[in-house]
């Protein structure tokens, strides 16, 4: 799960395999599978990494199990 913040300061936790695309207008605003859209405080680089973050844990988790 990714830990996100929308843009009045809630905090959201968001499952990163919704996510169909990332746009900068300027503020963040994610587009996910099931048609919703957030609007958060991270960029897209931001969100990218820790995407990027999360998979290589789910890798890493895979790799110790077997």
């Amino acid at each position: 799960m990714l830990g996100l913040t929308r843009l009045n300061g809630t905090q959201i936790w968001l499952n990163p395999e919704l996510i169909v695309m990332l746009e900068a207008t300027p503020d963040t605003v994610i587009r996910l599978s099931n048609g919703e859209v957030l609007v958060v405080e991270q960029t897209p680089q931001q969100i990218m990494e820790a995407f990027l973050a999360y998979q290589q844990s789910i890798r890493t988790g895979l790799r110790a199990s077997l």
